[in-house]
């Protein structure tokens, strides 16, 4: 009897360890379907970290051609007024996804680090790809927690969307028979928004220069002072006007005062929400230059008034293909 119940025992357990070889043999080969599965993702961003990506987002194939690609994703990013970057996250569905496109956007501050931008981008794309891996069977590999600690809360703009920057640079060289000093400080106010471009620049340069040449000392001063201002009123996905105005004054440039007023106009051939990836932007402008000088010109003008135009064509574009840059321009 015991030997019959021993002899029983002993098939269970030859069984039960066939069992787990199998399901360790079929492990792997699930795994491998899955992964097939899964999304193929190509990715066009030459700033972009591969390597962090592929760590942070393992639930995806990455290709490299981007005819293999269920997903076509591009990254480009440009400056916004605070000094930060705003970044463009163009998914383009392909093959089985075809149709299903979408456009994400976000910003960082002008402070943020290397490592921030990175971790933002990455979990932008993150955000971004959920609604194609969720149409296959790895969508139960991806766990979404919220922040619990995080809790609702207005916030208002004190600052109406205006930003100001203040910059000293001072330099000192000096050597046994040259010294140089040298400040170069600057004011810019800006605001920018859907409908309203404005910027307001304050430059003040002043460099004082002092050598030895054969027993004699040389000294020589130098001075800039211009002030830049740059008003630019939306007129639609396609136009936009405005009005430059500088203001000079430059011992280097034989400016005592120089005063240039520009009203301009630029038509862009895409809207302007798709800029960040293609652009086609015709802009004129017709003004007027006055300048009056510290010396008197080779023409022996002490000062002069010209009208002056300009006319600037910008191609750019970035596409699944590549990128290209291109520009124009033409003034008298």
């Amino acid at each position: 009897m015991k030997y019959k119940i021993c002899r029983s025992f002993g098939v269970i357990l030859v069984g039960c360890l066939l069992s787990i070889a199998t399901l360790a043999q079929q492990g792997p080969q699930q795994d491998s379907v899955l992964r097939e599965k899964a999304v193929r993702l190509f990715i066009d961003c030459y700033f972009c970290d591969d390597e962090y990506i592929r760590q942070e987002i393992p639930y995806v194939n990455y290709v490299r051609d981007v005819k293999e690609a269920q997903v076509y994703l591009r990254v480009s990013s440009q400056q916004t007024g605070s000094g930060g970057r705003e970044y463009t996250l163009t998914f383009i569905g392909q093959d089985l996804f075809d149709g299903m496109n979408d456009t994400l956007h976000f910003a960082t501050r002008p402070d943020d680090t290397r490592d921030h931008r990175r971790i933002a981008r990455t979990q932008m794309m993150k955000m971004g790809l959920m609604r194609y891996v969720a149409r296959t069977p790895l969508y139960n590999e991806v766990d979404i927690y919220p922040d619990r600690g995080m809790t609702s809360q207005e916030v208002v703009d004190r600052w109406n969307n205006w930003v100001f920057e203040i910059e000293s640079r001072p330099s000192l060289e000096g050597e046994e028979s040259y010294k140089e000093l040298s400040f170069r400080n600057s004011a810019n106010i800006g605001k920018i928004s859907n409908e309203w471009k404005l910027q307001f620049e304050l430059d003040h340069r002043y460099t004082m220069t002092r050598y030895t040449f054969d027993d004699t000392v040389y000294t020589r001063s130098r001075s800039y002072q211009g002030m830049e201002n740059l008003i630019v009123k939306s007129l639609g996905e396609h136009w936009s006007a405005g009005l430059r105005m500088d203001l000079l004054s430059s011992t280097f440039n034989n400016t005592k005062f120089g005063i240039d007023v520009f009203p301009s106009i630029e038509y862009n051939l895409f809207p302007y929400s798709e800029s960040t990836h293609r652009q086609l932007r015709f802009l004129y402008g017709i003004g007027n230059s006055f300048n009056m000088y510290n010396d008197s010109t080779i023409y022996n003008r002490i000062r002069e008034n010209r009208i002056q135009q300009k006319l600037q064509v910008g191609y750019q574009v970035q596409e699944k293909w590549g990128s290209i840059n291109v520009s124009l321009e033409g003034s008298n």
